[in-house]
């Protein structure tokens, strides 16, 4: 589950603008949704593999929110 939601976080960001890129934006919502249920069961549950599901929200939220295209010596831009 955890290499299906990062292989997916990856495919969003390499497919934007294609004609998938609905279909893995929604995926990417499923599987988000997945490991944060499964991170906070884990936690409340004392599991011990809760940590490598946090670990794999945190990375899939850098995935999401990071910006790879922009010139950094270029400011910020809040315009669309």
């Amino acid at each position: 589950m955890h290499v299906l939601a990062v292989a997916v976080s990856l495919m969003v960001r390499l497919h934007l603008g294609g004609r998938f890129e609905g279909l893995l934006q929604g995926g990417f919502l499923v599987s988000l949704l997945a490991i944060g249920l499964s991170t906070v069961v884990g936690y409340n549950d004392c599991m011990q593999m809760w940590p490598f599901s946090a670990a794999t929200l945190a990375l899939m939220i850098i995935l999401a929110v990071f910006d790879y295209g922009s010139d950094p010596t270029m400011p910020a831009n809040l315009e669309a």
